[in-house]
Order: structure tokens, then sequence, then C-alpha cells
């Protein structure tokens, strides 16, 4: 059973649970409660419907039953098409889907912001004004064998085979390290480069046109804006420009280094939290901490072409690092509010 919120195009709204839902059939039925508390199958008609919102599971305290964090973040990377519908009431909503066909009756949407409340949506093709499709970043760069899967991984392996050997033994104390800290600086960097050069990474704007979510007059335009706002890095630029969202940049790095994400903009980072690395550390790397879980500490970062990043944040903490993508623009607004400058 799937609790679901179905909208009509009439604007009336209905919400309960469906055993089954198909497209191709006229009809399905909608059990909800009725005011005895009784629960009622009300037959509803396919045609008549704007879309239906499948929401995610939730335990008996009411939490929503998350899967695990690398399916329910990235999954907006993996499926292949990006869609913004627009209604014919005005209503706009984004998402990523498997396949989009305009000649069938409808289609379904998972929502690209994993923050979101509903697992999927199914929306009526009659409901519809406008649909712009557009192929995901990190599958048309796979497609084009400009970056490859294994490719991805391999730029992590030493980052992740460092944190296995930290988490196996007892870390040092950053006094301790202090005599060596210069040479394993060059190595990382010196290693990074050899990564970088390796994955054939392309710069931000060089991604974001080539899968034609922005044209080479816009990031021309930005590029220029860039060079009068040197403090600022081109994402944040194209989104001021309103040219992309900060969505699209978290799905474009997201689904190119085959990461999770996270959207800072409608989270509450516990303060505890968001303190545990110092201030100097966080607004050197551009980072903030937003999760631990256990004996990781969750970490949001917007520049994941640093190959080692990860590396250099274990440096100030005794936990395992694992790294997430967020909209740079969200992480520093972050940094303020848990650091204010005095």
């Amino acid at each position: 059973m799937h609790y679901v919120i179905v909208k009509f195009l009439s604007g009336e709204e209905k919400s309960g649970e469906v055993f089954s839902f198909n497209m191709n059939f006229p009809v399905f039925y909608l059990q909800s409660k009725n005011d005895k508390g009784k629960i009622d199958n009300i037959p509803i008609k396919t045609a008549l419907i704007k879309q239906i919102i499948f929401l995610k599971k939730k335990d008996s305290n009411g939490n929503i039953l998350h899967k695990e964090t690398i399916d329910q973040s990235t999954y907006a990377g993996v499926l292949p098409y990006r869609l913004r519908v627009t209604f014919k009431d005005g209503q706009i909503i984004d998402g990523s889907t498997n396949k989009y066909n305009s000649k069938e009756k409808g289609f379904f949407l998972v929502p690209i912001n994993p923050a979101d409340k509903s697992e999927r949506i199914y929306i009526n093709a009659a409901a519809v004004k406008d649909v712009n499709c557009k192929r995901l970043l990190g599958k048309k760069l796979i497609d084009q064998q400009n970056i490859t899967l294994e490719e991805v991984d391999e730029s992590f392996k030493q980052q992740r085979m460092e944190r296995e050997k930290k988490d196996g033994g007892q870390k040092e104390t950053i006094a301790q390290q202090s005599e060596g800290f210069y040479i394993i600086e060059d190595e990382i960097r010196r290693t990074e480069q050899k990564l970088i050069e390796k994955t054939k990474i392309k710069p931000l704007g060089e991604i974001i046109l080539g899968a034609g979510y922005i044209t080479s007059h816009q990031l021309e335009d930005a590029l220029n804006k860039q060079k009068e706002q040197k403090d600022k890095k081109l994402g944040q630029i194209l989104v001021d420009l309103k040219h992309i969202t900060p969505t699209d940049i978290c799905v474009a790095l997201a689904s190119q280094f085959h990461l999770s994400w996270v959207d800072l903009s409608s989270l509450n980072i516990p303060q505890e939290i968001a303190t545990i690395l110092p201030e100097k550390t966080v607004r050197e790397l551009g980072v903030i901490p937003v999760e631990k879980k256990d004996d990781i500490l969750v970490v949001a970062i917007s520049q994941p072409q640093v190959s080692l990043i990860g590396m250099h944040v274990s440096k100030f903490t005794p936990f395992v690092v694992e790294l997430v993508i967020a909209y740079d623009g969200y992480i520093q607004s972050a940094i303020e509010k848990y650091f204010p400058r005095s």
C-alpha cells in the first residue's frame, strides 16, 4: 500500500492509500477514512486527476523511513532525464525520469531534491502545458565517454584507503603530525593533479554547457561577471543570473563524481555538528559538517574536483569523513550562521 495525495484537475484534493495504480486503467481505488473513522474505497477516474503524489513511508512515530543515503541522494543523478513540468494552472515542478514520451497519457517523475517528502509523482499529460526535457549531466558525460564510473571510483580510491587506514588504527594528534605536515601536503597536491588529469575532469561551466543546461552566451556572460566579482565562484554567478538553479549544480557534480548531495536550504544542522571542525578549516576548505552517524562525519563540499579534500578534513577530526555535494552559496551561508564574524 502507498500513502498518496491525489490532486484533481478541478483543484480538489484527497489523501489515502492505494494498493496499485496503472495509468492505462480508467479507474483506480483510493482507501480513505471517512468522518466516522471507517475506510471507504473511493473509485477515482484517472482522466480527472492532475497528479498523484506518492509519499515516502513513515515509521510508527511518524518519521520518514529513509533508504540508504546513496540511493536517495543520487537517484536523480542515476535517472537519465531531467524534466521541468509546467502545468496549465501555472504550477512548475522539477524532477527526473527514466523515460518521457509526450504521446503517453501520463508519466512518473522522481523529485530532484532528496529532501522532498514525495518518493515519486504521477502526472496526467492532460494537465500539462509544457515539458522541458533534458538529458542529465552524469549520464551524458558517461555516454559520451568523457568520464567513466571506473575513473570516478579510481579518483577516490586513495581517499578511501586513507580512511580505512585511519579507522583501523589510533589517530595521531595534529601536533604529532606537524613535523611531516608540509611533505604530506606536497604529496597530496601532486596526487590530486594526477587524479584530475586521469579522470579528464572539465570545468563546471564546460560540463553544464555541454549538457545543454546553458547556452554559450550565458556562460560567456557569467565568465565576464566573474572577472568583476572575483570572490564568487562561477556556479554562484550562474545562479545569480538565473541561468541555472542550485539544484542543477548539485546534480551536475553529484552525477559526475558519483557522490550523494544535500539541499542545505532545507536542512537545519545541529549546532554541535556544524561546529565540530575548527572555524579556520571550515573557512579555508569551504566545507560544513551536516550530520554525524556513529563514527562517520558527513561533510558538505562544493568542489569535489579537489579529489583528496576528504583527507584534508580528516586531519582535524577523529571520525571517518563522508563527503556529500552541496551548493557553494548555501555552504557559505551556513558557515556565516554557525561561525559569525565578530
